[in-house]
């Protein structure tokens, strides 16, 4: 007579191969693996477009004429390798969800930089660059982002986005920053400005005590933390366990709520 039950052995089993098989989805580990022989592919693309970096590629920028970019990844993995083009974006990916022991790079040229993004755990060193007047900068996702303006440029506004977890490095001047961060992303400030807008929450973290500005004006909430630079005027609010320190002689107005804190240095 035939049983509909499994023994307990045989339950066992399949429930351990069932556990590693799910863990192998989750890991990267389970996927293919890189040939160690290195292809390049290369494409060009208008000097206005975004730069898009996703699905952990390692990303540089180099400074040129022309504008395009150089994609390098194993020869058994370059079929995964993606250039499109949409509405002003230049998105590079490997559409792979795992893989193990690959290399995956993106050199970008062109002659200036207007905006890059970096998501899905990717890196961007974009270090001694010419840049537009208007610079965006977004890191999401876990990604990593190193920037900094070559010369003695002084932009006119930028705009910085990290969430997810995401880290971000900023050498430079610019007149206006715009600074957004959430979910535990971390911000890096070097060079000055005039003023800064500064939106936190979930924990996340900035350092500007060497990025001094005239005026700030912030919101902090959910953890965040900050140490900014302020010669002239602070103000805006602290809540839910926030922190600010604010460096220098600037006097503040900010409104401190719920177990937040301000110190001046």
């Amino acid at each position: 007579m035939l049983s509909n039950s499994f023994s307990a052995p045989a339950t066992l089993r399949i429930g351990q191969l069932l556990a590693s098989s799910f863990f192998c989805i989750l890991a990267s580990g389970c996927g293919p693996s890189g040939s160690g022989l290195l292809v390049d592919e290369e494409h060009s693309f208008d000097a206005d477009d975004s730069i898009v970096l996703a699905n952990g590629f390692e990303g540089s920028i180099v400074i040129g004429d022309e504008s395009s970019v150089r994609s390098t990844a194993d020869d058994n993995l370059i079929d995964f390798v993606h250039t499109h083009y949409l509405d002003g974006e230049v998105l590079v990916e490997f559409d792979k969800n795992s893989y193990r022991d690959a290399t995956l790079r993106a050199e970008f040229t062109l002659p200036r930089v207007a905006s890059i993004v970096v998501e899905d755990g990717s890196s961007m060193d974009a270090r001694g660059v010419e840049a537009e007047d208007r610079v965006e900068l977004t890191a999401r996702d876990g990604s990593e982002m190193s920037f900094s303006l070559s010369g003695d440029q002084v932009l006119e506004r930028l705009t910085v986005v990290a969430v997810d977890g995401a880290s971000l490095d900023f050498e430079g001047h610019s007149e206006v920053a715009n600074l957004t961060l959430e979910d535990g992303s971390s911000v890096d400030m070097e060079g000055g400005g005039t003023s800064m807008d500064l939106t936190m929450r979930d924990g996340s973290s900035l350092s500007a005590k060497d990025y001094p500005v005239e005026e700030l004006n912030c919101s902090l909430s959910d953890g965040a933390s900050a140490k900014v630079r302020v010669s002239e005027e602070a103000e805006g609010s602290l809540n839910d366990g926030s922190s600010l320190e604010i460096w220098g002689d600037g006097r503040s107005n900010i409104d401190v709520s719920d177990g937040s804190s301000i110190k001046h240095r």
